[in-house]
């Protein structure tokens, strides 16, 4: 059926946010409220609802959504007795999901029963838990795929057996990747057959309550069902109607009533204990949504909810009003405030136990844990990726290197990007590491919101020399930062850890309603020796002259002749291949702008400052010899480094539109 369009189409599938959205009951429209009225209300109220609905109800216009009612409508209006042209038809549609239903069962219950087989307990959520408990027969609720709950545990060990079904997950994400990374995001991924027939596996019930042991409550009180022969569990009757009201007052781009079918049939099916549902809200700091959806159950479907219950829930903490105002917003039109309360409440509730009142203090620490683990934890064992030796050069648009080496913090590789999303502030990799692999390199793409843009490397722990996108700069290509010898210590493997602020959500920029949050797009790293330059050997710099090896971060892109340093510091590493002690190493810079102010270098070797210099506006040479303390550190590796002050840009200066900010114009590096 096609989509209504037009003035006089009712606005049955256009869902609406009201910017006091917290306030109101949901963001029903009065034509679906008065859908819901008709299918839902048990008196003259339904019928004088048909009657102000009826005039635009057309066949053509009942897309979507709509159709999940039209099953509880045509039983509702065949109660009361009415006769009408449509009545077939709505009967049709009845039947079709009868249908249909039947089409999913028969692809989906072997998979649930393999899960049984294998000792994995399963709990039936949402529409097919309504079938297997007799609420309904299969042609009242459609489903769009059967969802089941497992204990979170059980969740790797449920992946394994559903590809042993056939079952796969949707969006081409692979059974490692959902696994791995899903269960810290989202409670639940979807899986599909060869014939797209979907199950919905869920490790936690609700979005809003993951923290470990959240479904211990909802394991405990459920009900033994069965489908189609299947012996499996449902939640028992409080609980499904706690889990329909705050799934369904989640935005969704289609409107998501049919959660007041669900509730209402639940609530008029018996069984439901309001002071367990409250107990249940209150512990998972869900008052208010129980509350607003409790509301809209009276006003729409004319039940009767205990005082006692709306006046235990009536004195919601701030946040929650905030929260809930988000979560019933389209994405891309939530506020600053909005999201970074939800990204808090989010966190709040995996992180803070079950039942433990958000205090400030709480909420304190949670948000120093999303800013980041602290430096030392960063030496805690590497607790992830799939055995087998690392390797030192990772190709991040490769998704089994990503399976193999990323620990936690990127999203899965993104084919059109060439790279990896980090998931967020930070992102944990591994990689094969000597005591010569001296030189770690990335290549990334910017982040949402490049401008000044720093990545921050560290490795076991230790901070490296900061990776910035100064303007004018689009991308990390390969740029370098040195490892400190004591760092490696004889390790086989090293733990590399990528921080950043720059992060942001697609959605909050109008760019998609991608909600995540995205830091930088990674698409190689790699750890590497210095690169090979004997005593009496030199390189040159710029286009054309392979100087890649060498750089150790700081520098522009190649020019004809030489390179930039970008930013406060730039570096070289070299392998003399012999001890440093009275070697000396020189290079030649210039000439410049002559209208670049003057600046002074502080020249460096190993951190040892060894010169300061001028910089002129004719070619320097500049000689300077290895300190007797770096010589008698040992080894043969050489950090040749320079620090900047106060570097400017041309722009700033007036002379033309680079934004870069420029120190020196290196030409050759040689080594005596």
């Amino acid at each position: 059926m096609r989509k209504a369009e037009g003035p006089g189409a009712p606005a049955f599938a256009r869902p609406r946010h009201p910017p006091s959205a917290a306030r109101r009951d949901a963001w029903l429209t009065p034509e679906q409220e008065l859908l819901l009225n008709a299918a839902l209300l048990p008196d003259e109220r339904a019928l004088a609802a048909w009657r102000r609905l009826r005039p635009a109800m057309h066949p053509d216009r009942l897309d979507g959504p709509v159709q999940a009612v039209l099953p509880q409508l045509h039983r509702n209006l065949l109660a009361l007795g009415v006769q009408d042209e449509l009545m077939p038809l709505l009967k049709g549609v009845h039947r079709y999901v009868w249908a249909q239903n039947q089409l999913l069962f028969a692809a989906t219950t072997p998979a649930l029963a393999a899960l049984g087989a294998s000792d994995i307990p399963t709990l039936l959520l949402k529409g097919a838990a309504h079938v297997a408990g007799d609420r309904v027969d299969a042609g009242m609720r459609p489903m769009n795929d059967l969802d089941v709950l497992v204990p979170t545990e059980s969740a790797p060990a449920a992946i394994d057996v559903l590809a042993g079904a056939g079952f796969v997950p949707v969006a081409d994400r692979e059974p490692w990747y959902v696994a791995r990374f899903a269960p810290r995001c989202i409670p639940s991924h979807g899986f599909r057959d060869g014939n797209d027939r979907q199950l919905d596996l869920h490790w936690h019930a609700l979005h809003t309550s993951c923290q470990p042991g959240a479904d211990e409550d909802f394991w405990a009180a459920a009900r033994p069902v069965s489908l189609r022969g299947v012996a499996t569990r449902a939640m028992c009757a409080s609980d499904e109607l706690l889990h329909a009201i705050l799934h369904g007052l989640r935005w969704n781009d289609l409107p998501t009533y049919r959660w007041v079918l669900d509730a209402a049939l639940i609530v008029r099916s018996g069984g439901v204990e309001f002071d367990r549902v409250v107990a249940q809200a209150r512990r998972r700091r869900v008052a208010l949504p129980l509350r607003t959806g409790l509301r809209v159950l009276e006003r729409v479907a004319g039940l009767e909810v205990p005082r006692s219950a709306l006046r235990a829930l009536a004195r919601p903490a701030p946040l929650q009003r905030i929260e809930l105002a988000a979560e019933m917003t389209r994405p891309r039109d939530r506020g600053a405030l909005g999201w970074a309360v939800l990204y808090q409440q989010q966190a709040a509730r995996r992180e803070l136990p079950l039942g433990v009142r958000a205090t400030p203090l709480g909420h304190a620490r949670v948000l120093r844990q999303r800013r980041g683990r602290p430096a030392a934890a960063l030496e805690a064992a590497l607790d992830g990726p799939a055995g087998g030796a690392a390797q030192a050069d990772l190709d991040l648009a490769d998704s089994e290197v990503v399976h193999r080496h990323v620990i936690d913090g990127l999203w899965r590789p993104d084919g059109e990007a060439r790279g990896s999303w980090m998931a967020g502030a930070q992102a944990r990799l591994r990689l094969r590491a000597d005591d010569r692999a001296r030189l770690l390199r990335v290549w990334a793409g910017p982040p949402l919101r490049p401008a000044g843009a720093t990545l921050q490397v560290s490795v076991q722990g230790r901070p490296l020399a900061p990776m910035t996108l100064h303007p004018g700069r689009h991308a990390l290509d390969g740029e370098g930062a040195v490892v400190p010898a004591d760092v490696l210590n004889g390790r086989e493997e090293v733990q590399v850890a990528l921080r950043t602020r720059a992060v942001a959500a697609p959605t909050r920029l109008g760019l998609s309603d991608d909600d995540r949050r995205l830091g930088f797009l990674l698409r190689r790293v790699s750890l590497a020796p210095a690169a090979a330059c004997p005593p009496d050997a030199e390189f040159a710099l710029g286009a054309g002259s392979g100087d890649e090896p060498w750089l150790a971060g700081g520098f522009s892109d190649a020019h004809d002749g030489g390179r930039w340093t970008v930013g406060p510091s730039a570096g070289v590493l070299l392998d003399l291949g012999v001890p440093l002690a009275g070697r000396e190493l020189w290079f030649e810079s210039g000439p410049v702008v002559p209208e670049l102010p003057r600046l002074a270098v502080a020249v460096l070797i190993n951190g040892v400052e060894v010169a300061t210099l001028r910089r002129d506006t004719d070619l320097v040479r500049t000689v300077v010899t290895v300190p007797p303390a770096v010589a008698a550190a040992g080894g043969t590796q050489v950090h040749l480094g320079w620090r900047i002050r106060r570097p400017r840009s041309p722009r700033s200066l007036g002379l033309s539109e680079d934004p870069r900010p420029l120190g020196l114009f290196l030409r050759r590096v040689g080594v005596t």
